[in-house]
């Protein structure tokens, strides 16, 4: 349950507003990212929630039309959850969202909001942002900051009993809300624990479970026929929103104190910060703030545009004494990384300029680098392969890659790809040199990107080649994927867990098992008898 938000007629109908969005809602759900998996495995439940609308806000309003807010929004529905698939079915058969019980009264808490704490200061947020006037103010539940160890028990009182019907509108039969505040069903909840939670999971349809095992670039295969690999030739960056990095690994002939000019967007944002980490050391302004800021109104980037593309120049002098010299580069490999803090800002490339002039002793572009969660972007470009390379097909083509089967199983495979034109596509897929297996590439007239997901074969352990042949069709990568009808609980890892290798000794090749129990940074160091660093095999996001 929580206060609903709401939008008067100056919201709904500002200029750009799509004139569909009567609601906005207060959850949006958007594609996965390819790069994370399957949409069908992908299992989403929003139900049984309940909404009271103070009426404090209707008077504030006054004559303005005011309309409450959905958990989710109409347009999201009509684009989203109602998605057919080719089959005139259901995209999104494990999305499930049922619609908000708005409630007529609010429930009897015991406990109060009064009007000296949040709902004045919510009015004031609300108004300020209509205005455009930001920062607009902040709000909090409580007149203090929250405290950063919440335990129980709170001392808000939320046990209600009225409006009555919400003492069974939970998914068991509940009420709705922390069931602490309702001792006796909660003793019911615990004794039926395991029935309630199926039940609630049976509301998303079956468990469908696709794991995500590996990627694999189709231009590191070998080709045949007109096949070739295609490099991006267009303007390219990151798009750096909430998380992720950027980084460039290169070679200096020499040792050579630089200065770095990086290629940014701000976004229309007048400042930005972001910690670029040279050769370990994350490099500071003389703000000191912990990341490296990008000011327009003030600082060595002082009138820089804050929208469209500019150099923008870090020199030793500009940086904390602390942090300077990690512009000394040494001879040999170096790192530059862009990790997000503020994020929400682009990066089209690094010039690594000899100290004090406009020589360029290396110049570093978006398909130099390596990259997490950041968005691969283009200008005038619809589609941009993973790697900025693809392999294009040509009239008569193909490319044959080695996969590696975890176990032995049912995969689906995941082809990241574009068909562009209208015309459909059939590619012949030969596994391990067996017989032809078509699939169907559809055609896109605006050459955008297209995802196309195989049927599900057997594959035993250990490595499995790949034949793709066809026409026209630019491949990309390849996702290997395993299909399980159902996991339990039990089976997922919920540490983290390095398993001996195997065989031991080996000669030439082993194999090591690890486990994670949330996605993590991951390194993994392979070291000889003397301690010294043979490999490593792991560096990334998992």
């Amino acid at each position: 349950m929580a206060f609903g938000m709401e939008e008067g007629r100056a919201d709904y109908t500002a200029a750009g507003r799509d004139p569909r969005l009567y609601q906005a809602g207060m959850w949006n759900i958007g594609d996965l990212p390819t790069k994370y998996g399957i949409e069908t495995s992908r299992r989403i439940l929003l139900a049984n929630t309940a909404t009271w609308r103070d009426p404090f806000f209707t008077t504030k309003y006054a004559a303005d039309t005011i309309r409450a807010q959905y958990y989710v929004g109409e347009v999201t529905k009509l684009d989203f959850l109602n998605r057919l698939d080719d089959n005139n079915e259901p995209f999104y058969k494990q999305v499930k969202v049922k619609d908000t019980l708005w409630l007529a009264s609010k429930p009897n808490f015991p406990f109060e909001i009064t009007p000296g704490n949040m709902r004045d200061s919510m009015w004031k947020n609300i108004t300020m942002l209509r205005a455009a006037q930001t920062p607009a103010t902040d709000y909090h539940f409580m007149p203090t900051e929250f405290p950063t160890d919440i335990r129980w028990p709170l001392p808000e009182n939320f046990s209600y009993t009225t409006p009555g019907t919400l003492l069974t509108a939970g998914t068991d039969g509940l009420p709705l809300g922390d069931l602490n505040w309702f001792p006796t069903q909660k003793a019911t909840f615990e004794a039926n624990k395991s029935t309630f939670i199926t039940q609630m999971e049976d509301l998303a349809g079956p468990r469908i479970v696709i794991i995500p095992i590996a990627d694999y670039e189709f231009e590191d295969g070998t080709l045949g026929g007109t096949a070739t690999i295609e490099p991006f030739l267009g303007f390219s960056y990151f798009r750096m929103d909430g998380g992720g990095w950027i980084q460039w690994d290169f070679d200096m002939p020499t040792a050579q104190t630089v200065d770095l000019n990086v290629w940014t967007h701000m976004r229309d944002n007048s400042m930005r910060g972001q910690r670029i980490i040279v050769n370990g050391t994350s490099i500071k302004d003389p703000k000191n703030w912990g990341e490296y800021i990008w000011d327009s109104g003030d600082g060595p980037h002082k009138g820089m545009p804050t929208n469209e593309w500019t150099w923008t120049k870090i020199i030793k002098a500009n940086l904390t004494a602390e942090t300077a010299p990690a512009l000394d580069l040494p001879a040999g490999a170096n790192t530059i990384r862009i990790e997000a803090s503020w994020g929400w800002q682009h990066f089209a490339g690094i010039d690594v300029l000899v100290a004090g002039t406009s020589t360029v002793a290396k110049e570093l572009r978006a398909p130099d680098a390596t990259f997490e969660i950041v968005l691969l972007m283009a200008e005038g470009a619809p589609w941009v392969p993973s790697k900025f390379k693809s392999v294009a097909l040509g009239t008569d083509g193909n490319v044959t890659i080695s996969i590696n089967a975890p176990r032995t199983g049912n995969y689906v495979f995941g082809i990241y790809c574009q068909n562009p034109g209208s015309a459909s596509q059939t590619l012949q897929l030969q596994i391990d040199a067996g017989g032809d297996i078509p699939i169907s590439f559809p055609g896109k007239a605006d050459s955008t990107g297209l995802t196309v997901i195989s049927s599900s074969f057997p594959l035993t352990a250990g490595s499995r080649t790949l034949k793709f042949t066809g026409s026209f069709v630019r491949l990309d990568y390849l996702k290997l994927n395993e299909v399980s009808t159902s996991v339990e609980d039990e089976q997922l890892p919920y540490s983290f867990a390095l398993e001996q290798n195997y065989p031991n000794p080996f000669n030439p090749s082993t194999t090591i098992n690890f486990t994670l129990g949330k996605p993590s940074n991951v390194k993994l160091i392979v070291y000889n008898l003397l301690g010294q660093k043979v490999a490593t095999l792991v560096d990334s996001d998992l």
